[in-house]
């Protein structure tokens, strides 16, 4: 991704596209999430679903003709089940206001990495839902499966434009069955209020399938101004004297309450700075689905 003038370029669909195209995805349904390294295997897999039945023809396979049938109707039918060789992830993104701070750069690293990460997983064959948390409620896509999917999902992602505030704790509660993911991954600055926020309780039941991008602007976790506006309100503060060192002290003190967070679940962390390389980040977020590293790992 180029700069002009200190703003990143927006990528088209196809370029994003073309970029994802880069990266091997692994992932599998929940039941049987394939393990970090593994090698991926294609063949398709009988789920334990019954999907329905259609007609026998030259080739299929007489294990699966039902018999039954056959003997009512004369008819041969062959049983159809749901197959369990396609993934399931869930990409949440906030777009609350902080995501828009100074020239929207944040925002669009955001929504374009959720972009290269669902492109990927639509072309290796994987389910696709997005979860937009905006103004205090969350928005899912509908699911996008298949590569003839990749308008919709860009377009899902592009027309959202960060405002309000977002609790990615309700993201969690309204997700149904959680357990049917092979991965649910949360795109945010987890900028939040609380240090109950900080210390990520509200992940402990999906630790083990979640994985956390956070994108900062460089330097946002530095007090440097004599003013500060709330982003997600219309809020403005003047620091008194000595006031700027207490902010500043609040901030170190949430920033470790996350990480230790963070290595106390055993979550995966994808730490960027929008003033890295686009494709850069994408590699390391990307990282997460074809190596299975865990550890920390920002750029």
């Amino acid at each position: 991704m180029n700069r002009r003038d200190g703003l990143v370029d927006q990528l088209t669909e196809s370029e994003l596209w073309q970029l994802a195209s880069q990266y091997p995805f692994g992932l599998r349904r929940s039941q049987r999430v394939q393990q970090a390294g593994q090698k991926r295997n294609t063949q398709s897999r009988m789920g334990r679903d019954f999907h329905g039945y259609v007609s026998y023809r030259a080739g299929e396979d007489v294990r699966h003709v039902d018999w039954p049938v056959f003997a009512r109707t004369g008819n041969l039918f062959v049983r159809r089940y749901e197959d369990e060789s396609f993934g399931r992830i869930m990409l949440v993104v906030d777009a609350s206001g902080s995501m828009g701070l100074n020239d929207g750069t944040k925002w669009l690293w955001s929504r374009q990495l959720a972009t290269v990460l669902g492109f990927a997983a639509l072309q290796d064959g994987h389910q696709v839902i997005v979860a937009i948390c905006q103004d205090s409620q969350l928005f899912f896509s509908r699911p996008f499966h298949g590569q003839n999917c990749a308008a919709d999902l860009y377009s899902y992602l592009s027309a959202t434009q960060p405002t309000g505030a977002a609790d990615l704790s309700k993201a969690v509660q309204a997700i149904n069955a959680p357990a049917e993911y092979g991965r649910i991954v949360f795109l945010s600055d987890f900028m939040t209020d609380t240090q109950q926020g900080a210390r990520l309780s509200w992940l402990v039941g999906l630790a083990g399938r979640c994985a956390l991008v956070r994108i900062l602007e460089p330097n946002e976790l530095r007090v440097k101004m004599e003013q500060i506006s709330d982003p997600e309100s219309s809020q403005r503060h003047v620091f008194a004297h000595g006031e700027r060192r207490l902010f500043q002290s609040r901030l170190n003190d949430f920033e470790r309450a996350f990480h230790q967070a963070v290595g106390r679940l055993g979550v995966a962390l994808v730490d960027l700075q929008t003033a890295g390389d686009f494709q850069a980040a994408c590699t390391l977020m990307m990282a997460q689905f074809t190596t299975g590293k865990t550890q920390p790992q920002a750029v």
